[in-house]
This record gives structure tokens, sequence and C-alpha cells, in this order.
């Protein structure tokens, strides 16, 4: 049982360590990206060392355009590591990676961000919250079929109203589904052929007010982040409705993700990306209360088949934690 219990623990620092390097390379793919278009951020192709060193001064630099959604989770990781030589070593090879994927717009735009999320999680914790691919092709179909098919009180070709939207995806994941109906309300806007056309702006309210994501995992929220925001380097983002949200054993009692909102008298709380509307102050001040909205539109692939693995693995966990002790006949 030991040896067991020392198996699990190393398995599970490594499975930590995978999903902390994602999230720096995440970060650094962004990073690349505004270097193109932020002049005194510093392209990881002129990286001095350390390397911890560079990317703390210009991720800082970063946080100070309002990119703070995406690079906060990102730089509380960079600053946790040793200054080691193990860090720099590693931190070098997610430069290269990052480079790599930044210099083919190609990869970018085929969810290869998205892809890299899931042969890593599926390699961790995917098996416990049953996170299934949404393929490109099938996000782009649902998306487009949702948005543009024919609707009595849909007005999307005007801002005003396409700025009033509201786009939910309970279990966003990687964002693929999310980002396909960005594309799709953009494409909506873009046809109307507004005068002037406004992209800039358009984007601005699709990430902050029009597309709300929820996620149980708190790397697939961050990854959901980037994606979105990488639509376009151009224009920053100051907050996002992004949400991580409880799931398992908690406090004394289980949760259940997004499907504790079907719950009408459930405060359905979780860690969000802004520091707006913050109702209990965990480190930061990120766990917050999740907005109640009418939401337009639900787009989402399920993953609440497997709810009852999830359930049990839970309980499970909760029950060995606290052993149960029989009265005394």
């Amino acid at each position: 049982m030991a040896k067991q219990r020392k198996t699990s623990k190393v398995q599970g620092n490594r499975d930590l360590l995978r999903i902390a390097s994602f999230i720096l390379f995440d970060a650094a793919v962004f990073h690349e990206a505004l270097s193109a278009t932020h002049k005194h951020v510093e392209s990881l192709r002129r990286r001095t060392k350390p390397l911890q060193s560079f990317l703390d001064t210009e991720w800082q630099k970063i946080l100070a355009i309002n990119y703070e959604p995406v690079f906060r989770l990102s730089r509380d990781i960079l600053i946790s590591f040793p200054s080691s030589q193990e860090t720099e070593w590693m931190l070098g090879r997610v430069c290269d990676s990052a480079l790599s994927a930044a210099s083919s717009g190609v990869l970018l735009r085929h969810d290869f961000m998205g892809r890299v999320y899931h042969k890593l999680l599926l390699r961790t914790t995917g098996h416990y919250y049953a996170t299934y691919y949404t393929s490109v092709p099938a996000a782009t179909l649902l998306a487009n079929l949702a948005v543009k098919s024919p609707h009595p009180t849909w007005k999307l070709d005007q801002f005003d109203d396409l700025a009033g939207f509201r786009v939910i995806d309970p279990a966003c994941g990687s964002g693929t589904l999310l980002s396909a109906t960005y594309m799709a309300l953009k494409d909506a806007y873009i046809l109307s052929r507004p005068e002037p056309l406004d992209l800039a702006g358009l984007h601005r309210a699709l990430v902050t007010d029009v597309l709300h994501g929820w996620d149980v995992l708190d790397f697939a929220a961050h990854l959901t982040l980037t994606t979105l925001s990488l639509h376009s380097n151009r224009v920053s983002v100051r907050e996002a409705n992004v949400y991580t949200l409880p799931a398992g054993e908690t406090g004394g009692a289980v949760r259940l993700g997004s499907l504790d909102r079907l719950i009408p008298q459930q405060e359905l709380l979780g860690h969000g990306f802004t520091r707006s509307s913050v109702k209990k102050g965990l480190s930061g001040g990120r766990e917050q209360e999740v907005p109640v909205e009418p939401y337009d539109l639900v787009i989402m692939n399920p993953p609440f088949r497997n709810l009852s693995t999830t359930l049990r693995h839970s309980l499970r966990e909760f029950s060995e934690q606290r052993p149960c002790t029989a009265p005394r006949a």
C-alpha cells in the first residue's frame, strides 16, 4: 500500500509539472504574438539568461498593458519554480517550442493549442472528467448553424445588438466551440457591411461581454482565454467571463462543476480571471461569484455522460479521507 501511494504521488507530481509547463508554453506563444505589435515587449528570439528573470520582466510589461486574464496565472507559475539549471533548461525548451508554434499561423488557426491540451490532459486527469476533443470542423459547423440560422429575436448584424448577445459553453475545455462561435459572430457582423467597420471594438466586446466559458480545470480555462485573445493581439483585454468551477470534494461537500448551476438555490462560486465581483478571498482574490445571466445561446460538447464515474471517484476520495466509525452495539 505504501509503495502504491508513493507511486501515485510521483505520478501526481509529474502531472502537475506537465500542466504547469503547458500553461507556460501557452503564455509564451501569446508573448511572441504580442511582441510583434508591442515594440517594448522583447521577442523570445532576443531572450537573455536567466530565462526565468527575462520572462518575468517581459510578462510584467504585458500585464501593464492589461492582459492580466492570460498572464497572471502564467507568471504565478513561473515565479513558483526554483532558480536552477533544470528550470532554465525547461524554460529554454518551452521558448523554442513556442517560437516554432508562433511562427506558423497555420498551426494556431487549426487549433494546434487545443490538440496539445487534450494530449496532455488525457495523460493526466482527463479520464475523470470525460473530456472529449471537439474537432475544428464539427465546432465550425455547429457554431455557424446556431448563429446563422434565422431566429425571430436575434439581430446580430448591428454592433449594439451583437454586444448584448450572450453565449455560454458550460464545459469549454480548450475553447474550441467558443472560438468557432467568435468567428461565426464576426462573419455575421462583417457581412452586414456596417459603417464604419469596428473590428477592434468587436473583439473587445466578444471577449469581455459576449462569450462565457466554464470549466473545472484551471489550465483549460486559461487556454480558452488565450485562444479567444489570440484572435486579435492588437486589442488588449482587461477581463473575461471565463471561470473555473469546483468539482469533487470541496469544503465537506461534493461539487459537480457547472451542473451545480441546475440547483436554483446553489450559490455558484468559481475562480475568475478578473479582480471585479470578488465574493470570497483566496490568494489574489480570485474566487468570485459567477454572474447569473440569461444566455441567448448554449453551445457545448457535454462531458456529463461520465458523471457517475466522476461522482464515484469524488465520493471514494471523500470517504478515504474521512473514515466512518460505526457506533458500538
